[in-house]
């Protein structure tokens, strides 16, 4: 079966980017902060901090959740791991 993985790396990355961005009607820098950020995702900042430095794998839900909280689409921070499907072909 598939697994999408997350990209810590790429998370962190696009998230500190939106925190410095200006202002606008429909953009809240402060938003983007980490401990806010993680927060609006369902999850402490520890865990986020644990995800973007590629500790900690969250299920799909949650790549779902951060990719949607980053306006971005989900492939941007995360890669679906083929590579279990390897094991299962029956014989």
């Amino acid at each position: 079966m598939s697994k999408r993985v997350i990209l810590g790396g790429a998370v962190r990355a696009i998230r500190e980017a939106r925190a410095l961005q200006p202002a606008t009607e429909d953009h809240n820098p402060a938003m983007f902060v980490a401990a806010r950020f993680s927060i609006a995702c369902l999850m402490t900042p520890g865990h986020l901090c644990n995800i973007e430095k590629d500790r900690k794998f969250p299920p799909e839900e949650t790549i779902y959740r951060v990719a949607a909280m980053l306006r971005v689409p989900v492939d941007a921070i995360s890669y679906v791991d083929k590579s279990a499907d390897s094991g299962s072909a029956a014989a």
